[in-house]
């Protein structure tokens, strides 16, 4: 199970945090043009440019149909809210 997953390392990528110039293209590309693009590095800057945390955060903007204004206002609201939001199963549909 997820134990026997995390104690193979031979498979793991490690991955660095996106530029802001990288994070703000892979934000543009997963994100409708209506749901607030102008907020994307604010929402980069955020979340530390980590991929998983920027490509979650897009999918939570779709699947409950808010911006990314939104998402950001609700990510401040509470750190119970962050670990929500962070903690929330998506489907990748890239």
């Amino acid at each position: 199970m997820a134990t026997n997953f995390t104690t193979s390392l031979k498979n793991v990528i490690k991955m660095d945090a996106l530029t802001l110039d990288e994070a703000n293209d892979l934000l543009a590309s997963r994100l409708p043009e209506d749901s607030g693009l102008s907020n994307c590095t604010e929402l980069a800057m955020l979340l530390d440019g980590v991929p998983l945390a920027l490509v979650q955060a897009t999918a939570y903007t779709s699947n409950h149909s808010c911006s990314v204004l939104d998402y950001i206002d609700l990510y401040n609201e509470s750190d119970k809210n962050k670990v929500l939001l962070l903690s929330e199963n998506f489907e990748d549909d890239v």
